[in-house]
């Protein structure tokens, strides 16, 4: 009789990289602004807005990541002809 063996082995790797973010912004105001015009005159009413966006640089392209905008509660009546 002789000697023998028998082995089995099982190898599993798994490997892998997930990313996920989100940025959500909901925002809303109401705001009456009273204009009066008179007739034969437009009247036209102004916000001063601003918006920032961080972007990344990906290679060739940049890839907008977060992007915010908001308005200042300052508001220019005007009128044509004055």
């Amino acid at each position: 009789m002789g000697f023998g063996g028998k082995t089995s082995v099982t190898v599993s790797y798994e490997f892998g990289y997930e990313s996920m973010h989100a940025i959500t912004e909901l925002h809303e105001k109401h705001i009456n602004v009273t204009a009066y015009t008179p007739p034969g005159t437009a009247t036209a009413c102004w916000q001063q807005r601003n918006k920032y966006r961080v972007q990344r640089h990906n290679g060739t392209q940049r890839d907008t990541i977060a992007e915010t905008e908001f308005g200042i509660d300052t508001y220019i009546v005007d009128q044509y002809p004055d």
